[in-house]
């Protein structure tokens, strides 16, 4: 193949990582803006489907068109039960996802796992004084790999197939400048 072809393969490959990335952001960024919020300290009705669910504390969020900032230490206890009052287990999220994006920045705090779906009731303690806001969703951590791995991966095969042309090419001049300056 000619360097040429190589030079496209390269260009291919960083756009495509390029889209990747971006679409990673943009649905992390639709994932987090969609989630269902409330209010800490607070109780909310909210259907899920099965499966795991986390919980982020946000430090920056909007609820119901108010502003909410979470500053200083995170008091939160939560419970989730079913509408029948069945409890779901809930445990410190395993996972240290993080995100800021737009009017929303958040940590994950708590996972549920959901064996059926429905709706299920979140009663969640805090400082009463400093009320702040509790995202509920999942998928944030996928989009996120998904950019990194997805966006890193065709990127920096990109650059290494780049640096090698150019360093074959380079190669390929010197001595073709060298067999030109030798006398027959």
């Amino acid at each position: 193949m000619t360097s040429k072809v190589w030079y496209v393969l390269a260009g291919g490959l960083m756009a495509t990582a390029i889209a990747i990335a971006g679409t990673a952001l943009s649905q992390s960024s639709a994932t987090i803006e969609e989630m269902t919020r409330m209010v800490v300290p607070g109780r909310a009705e909210i259907v899920l489907p099965m499966g795991d669910t986390t919980l982020y504390a946000e430090s920056r969020s909007v609820v119901d068109g108010k502003a909410y900032v979470l500053d200083g230490r995170l008091e939160l206890h939560c419970g989730v039960a079913d509408t029948a009052g069945t409890p779901a287990p809930i445990v410190r999220s395993l996972s240290e996802v993080s995100y800021s994006i737009g009017g929303y920045a958040g940590r994950s705090v708590f996972d549920v796992h959901i064996a059926t779906p429905g709706t299920y009731v979140f009663e969640c303690e805090g400082d009463a004084a400093h009320p702040f806001a509790l995202a509920i969703g999942h998928g944030i951590g996928t989009w996120i790999v998904v950019g990194l791995v997805g966006g890193l991966v065709p990127g920096l095969l990109a650059v290494v197939v780049f640096v090698v042309v150019l360093v074959k090419r380079s190669r390929q001049r010197r001595r073709a400048r060298a067999q030109a300056a030798t006398p027959p």
